[in-house]
């Protein structure tokens, strides 16, 4: 059975392990690895667990290698993910920042065009008024002096019929 494998084989890994261990922690200090047990018949349910039940159990010093080791991934690991996070929110602020500059840089040129067009709208408008003031001054101006003109003739026609009324009422009287 494979599974029959994996305790021979964490075995022997083990006693590698602690050999690089006790070397590592004291050269002065001669260590016999222990011998190798004989498999046991215990199922794990991962070949990890089987790893560190293994190595936990023949030397302390392998196992607090081990768990330093853990340790030091783990931290690792959460120094990647924090990392990552940062340069995830630094991105994020980024793409904020640019967004923003676009629609600020999009209200001013919306701005600019509003009052381009009020502007235009402004000056047609006074164009128009100032056009409408001279027509208007312009037919102001004729229609005076036609009433000007009507008025001599009624004085005209009135002074010929006060001429006409005086010589009919003198001639009336003498």
């Amino acid at each position: 059975m494979p599974s029959d494998v994996f305790p021979a084989l964490f075995g022997a890994l083990r006693s590698r392990l602690t050999a690089q261990v006790s070397l590592s922690d004291s050269s002065t200090t001669p260590v016999h690895p222990r011998p190798l047990a004989a498999p046991s018949r215990v199922v794990f349910s991962c070949a990890s667990d089987a790893l560190l039940a293994s190595l936990s159990a023949s030397d302390p010093s392998v196992n607090q290698s081990i768990l330093q080791e853990i340790r030091a991934d783990a931290c690792s690991n959460k120094l990647q993910v924090l990392r990552h996070k940062r340069l995830g929110m630094k991105k994020t602020r980024e793409a904020k920042r640019r967004q923003l500059q676009r629609v600020d840089a999009l209200a001013a040129a919306e701005c600019d065009a509003a009052l381009q067009e009020v502007t235009a709208h402004d000056q047609k408008l006074q164009f128009f008024i100032t056009e409408t003031h001279s027509k208007a001054k312009a037919r102001l101006k004729t229609l005076f002096f036609e009433c000007i003109a009507e008025m001599k003739k009624a004085l005209i026609r009135m002074e010929g019929l006060a001429a006409d009324t005086t010589e009919e009422s003198e001639s009336m009287v003498i």
